[in-house]
């Protein structure tokens, strides 16, 4: 989707045909839009999701963002963090 501003938000490898909403939609906090699947070389179901300013991959330039808030996982327990930007290979949920 495009904003005002021309930045475009990519989620990647969601389910097959489980997509439930149009390019332009206006969403809400927390409305789903699909279901994770498991596409690409992988052992379990993930999701990539980036902020860019092309719809050209090879050269979108990624746009920075935090998380409002967020939950890591460390040693097994759920830890809540707010306003940050996950570490590489940093397990973590929204």
């Amino acid at each position: 989707m495009e904003s005002k501003e021309g930045i475009l938000a990519l989620f990647a490898h969601l389910r097959q045909d489980s997509v439930i909403v149009s390019e332009g939609q206006n969403l809400d906090v927390g409305e789903l839009i699909g279901q994770v699947g498991n596409s690409g070389n992988t052992i379990q179901p993930h999701l990539h999701f980036q902020l860019m300013k092309d719809y050209d991959l090879s050269r979108a330039i990624p746009v920075q963002f935090v998380f409002r808030a967020y939950q890591v996982s460390n040693n097994g327990a759920w830890e809540p963090l707010s306003s940050k930007f996950p570490s590489n290979f940093e397990k973590f949920r929204i």
